[in-house]
């Protein structure tokens, strides 16, 4: 009986004879994916009929006609073709698994043929029924009464990975697929390279702040060209929305985290004082091993009192003279260092940038950075550098900070600030033509996308969505009650906006607005959990586990971390508390961002209505000197004992007028303080 064909040759074009045995097998979808527009363009033509074409075989490829090369071709071990249809993988995963259990076969034969070593065998039975050696139950002695025998229903580290690892990964599949179904998530992705070298993917989808990692693939063979990056991301999207019935209203790209990386690395390339004074302090820490601030003066105390003491440990018993000359170096090279003021000044000059750096690089990194906490945390850095002491640094770093701002999505983060309740407008001035009209007009533009109606639904629901922020903007209608209940409110449901539109959602003009702005709140503008999986990652494939397969490592991942979190959920295990990296004081100024209201809110803000309201901040030579002249006549007025405090104020407006408007303002602020 002849041996029957393979039938993955329904979806390979069969070549000319590689060998004398096997032909060469072209696959129909790659042959499809490079044909040229004329070929693509004819619907009559049988591909499986082109003997008299030649441009397949340099431009598609081929493989040899055996079926362990042709599944190869389809499924590329963890990675399908991109072009093969869902038929060929179907089949191909058939025979995969036929030709998987023909080699677990001969590997128990092999197993059995081995059990009876030693002993001899003179009947003639099947190997079916050969007998099986009986394993002996450990036990050992204990301090209890009896003995402990091994139980058995402990599984086998086999089990552990093969059955037992399955059954549990359905069940996370499951519980995603009930977490995230007919939801709003964001999907994320990220790269990293594993022990052995292979470029890995992985997928991950947010919904309501909450990470699920659902897909680690290999990407090695992946072309990283725009347009293939681009079908990637399709697919991703595809495979997401029809396995887990989600809907993908947003797509991460990059880490906002990066962009803190990013900005402390334009810190030390437009600083270079800065950049020489860490490399110092890092040289310092290495060879100090642990100091901080509480031990600034013991360290510079010992240093000056017991210099030669401490050279001489450094020394020791080193008995070659070239590395004791070395050793010295050492150590004369750092006690100067901690003895120079200026090494101290500047390190504490750079401390104080560098914190605000660090401290929006753990926002933008947090789980729960929504858009309107990034923006102000950006916001908040940008002023700290707007208003820095050193100008020269202060122009070079707000121009870098300018740059990163054009990477972000900037009409969804100023959207998400002003739909926040407990902002609004806030912190906008006249100069940013906020108007209600341009507002409405951004907010409708973003919701536009989100809605899934068609016609005449969504130009209603989008109608709707316009009339309820106009209502919002001008606190009217089902908002007008919020200014006076805000403080109420707030103090038994804090100032998170998402409870707030919560409740807007059972108000039935307001429901769509609101549905859209819970939606907008929950977009998590990082990859943390992606950077989180690839710990994960690193940890189980090691150097001494290198061969563990992706798709393996994918269910490890994903089972640990829903047995993570049951017994986070079941009291098991106690959530790390966050490191207190700042004082709260220090905190409460870090990256404050100040409102307009506060800004108008200065010492000379009873004058006159006609004159220019300024900020309270003093940034230039002229705001010194118009303080400086309203500190004397204050000193003056007390002084003399005059009770009237509005006549200082007026002479104060006109002396300020006639510096600022007259050329020689030097001479006349030398006149006035000599008086």
């Amino acid at each position: 009986m002849p041996r029957p064909e393979n039938r993955l040759w329904a979806y390979f074009y069969k070549g000319e004879k590689q060998n004398k045995s096997h032909f060469k097998a072209y696959c129909f979808g790659c042959i499809k994916n490079k044909a040229p527009a004329h070929i693509k363009n004819e619907p009559a033509l049988d591909i499986k009929t082109m003997k008299n074409e030649s441009w397949y075989k340099q431009d598609a490829g081929h493989v040899l006609g055996v079926k362990e090369s042709m599944v190869a071709h389809i499924l590329r071990g963890e990675r399908p073709c991109n072009h093969a249809s869902k038929e060929a993988k179907k089949e191909a995963t058939i025979e995969r698994n036929k030709l998987r259990k023909q080699g677990s076969k001969r590997g128990r034969d092999s197993e059995d043929g081995n059990t009876d070593q030693g002993e001899e065998d003179n009947t003639c039975v099947a190997s079916s029924k050969k007998r099986q050696v009986v394993d002996l139950r450990e036990y050992k002695q204990s301090t209890l009464d009896g003995k402990v025998f091994k139980d058995d229903v402990i599984p086998s580290a086999k089990q552990l990975s093969t059955s037992l690892l399955d059954a549990e990964y359905e069940l996370v599949e499951e519980e995603v697929k009930q977490d995230v179904k007919d939801k709003d998530v964001v999907l994320t992705c990220d790269g990293v390279k594993d022990i052995s070298k292979n470029s890995l993917t992985g997928v991950n989808i947010s919904v309501e702040t909450q990470p699920h990692l659902i897909d680690l693939y290999n990407s090695t063979p992946d072309k990283k060209d725009s347009l293939s990056m681009c079908e990637s991301f399709e697919k991703m999207i595809d495979s997401a929305e029809s396995i887990y019935g989600c809907r993908i209203i947003a797509m991460g790209m990059d880490n906002d985290a990066h962009q803190g990386q990013l900005i402390l690395h334009d810190y030390l390339k437009v600083n270079p004082e800065a950049n020489q004074t860490a490399e110092d302090a890092t040289d310092l820490v290495g060879w100090f091993n642990n100091h901080g601030r509480e031990i600034e003066q013991p360290l510079r105390i010992a240093a000056l009192s017991h210099r030669d003491d401490v050279i001489a440990a450094q020394v020791g018993a080193e008995k070659n003279i070239r590395n004791a000359s070395v050793l010295c170096s050492a150590a004369t090279e750092h006690l100067d260092l901690i003895n120079d003021n200026n090494f101290w000044r500047h390190l504490h000059s750079v401390v104080e940038d560098l914190e605000p750096i660090c401290y929006t690089t753990n926002i933008f990194q947090s789980d729960r950075a929504r858009p309107d906490v990034v923006l102000l945390a950006f916001v908040g850095l940008y002023l700290h550098f707007k208003n820095h002491t050193d100008k020269q640094l202060s122009l070079a770093m707000t121009k870098q900070l300018e740059k990163r701002w054009k990477s972000f999505d900037q009409h969804l983060l100023i959207a998400a600030l002003i739909l926040n309740p407990y902002k609004r407008l806030d912190h906008f001035g006249p100069d940013a033509n906020a108007n209600p009209f341009g507002l409405n007009s951004l907010i409708s533009e973003i919701s536009f996308g989100w809605l899934n109606d068609l016609g005449e639904e969504r130009r209603k629901c989008l109608q709707s969505v316009s009339t309820a922020v106009t209502h919002y903007l001008a606190m009217t209608g089902p908002f007008q009650h919020w200014p006076e209940q805000r403080a109420s409110w707030e103090a038994i449901h804090g100032n998170d906006p998402i409870i707030f539109w919560q409740q807007m959602t059972t108000d039935g003009r307001t429901a769509d607005l609101a549905h859209f702005v819970l939606t907008l709140l929950s977009i998590v503008l990082n990859t943390a959990s992606n950077e989180r999986s690839f710990s994960d990652l690193k940890v189980k494939k090691t150097r001494l586990r290198n061969r563990l397969g992706t798709p393996k490592v994918k269910k490890m991942i994903k089972v640990g971390g829903r047995i993570r979190r049951h017994h986070y959920n079941a009291g098991l295990r106690t959530r790390c508390k966050p490191r207190k990296n700042h004082s709260e004081e220090r905190l409460s100024t870090l990256l404050h961002v100040p409102q307009y209201a506060e800004a108008l809110d200065g010492p000379d803000s009873d004058i006159d209505d006609d004159l220019h309201r300024r900020s309270p901040l003093v940034r230039s030579r002229r705001e010194w000197r118009r303080e400086f002249i309203k500190w004397a006549e204050r000193a003056r007025a007390e002084d003399s004992g005059d009770d009237d405090d509005n006549e200082p104020q007026a002479s104060t407006v006109k002396v300020v007028d006639t510096l600022d408007n007259h050329p020689s303002h030097t001479m006349q602020e030398s006149r006035f303080t000599r008086e």
